[in-house]
């Protein structure tokens, strides 16, 4: 008699690499298109703009911090460039659509609001103080 081999092939491993060589090179590229999302610049608008000016006058306001993480005040440029954003306003006038005008309306609302209340914050903490001390860092 003769014996016959049992021999047990296992073709799915060929399958199974090839799903995950798939499964990988999908991660790669969603991770490259993640990057490259974080990269592109957003297209010109209205809004870009007035968040751009907003954005400075935050950092002046203290309410963004520095690379260091620490909040650095300087109200004289908040002022600035929260009076630009007013500026922009006007000129604009009749010119801005409804939700751009309440987005404008809404930004400049809170900077003025986060402006006086940084003020007289500093002002009260130079009181407190002293003269030139205070816990926040000014430029």
């Amino acid at each position: 008699m003769s014996e016959e081999k049992n021999i047990h092939v296992d073709s799915d491993w060929k399958e199974q690499v090839k799903q995950e060589k798939e499964k990988l090179q999908q991660e790669e590229e969603n991770q490259e298109q993640g990057e490259q999302d974080q990269n592109q610049m957003p297209e010109a608008s209205f809004e870009v703009l007035v968040n751009l000016l907003a954005t400075q006058a935050a950092y002046g306001l203290g309410l963004v911090p520095d690379e260091k993480g620490n909040p650095v005040m300087n109200l004289p440029v908040s002022k600035l460039h929260i009076d630009l954003i007013s500026v922009l306003e006007e000129k604009c006038g009749e010119n801005l659509s409804e939700e751009e005008k309440k987005h404008i309306d809404e930004t400049l609302s809170q900077l003025r609001m986060s402006y006086v209340y940084m003020t007289n914050a500093q002002q009260q903490g130079q009181g407190e103080q002293g003269e030139g001390e205070s816990n926040i860092q000014t430029e």
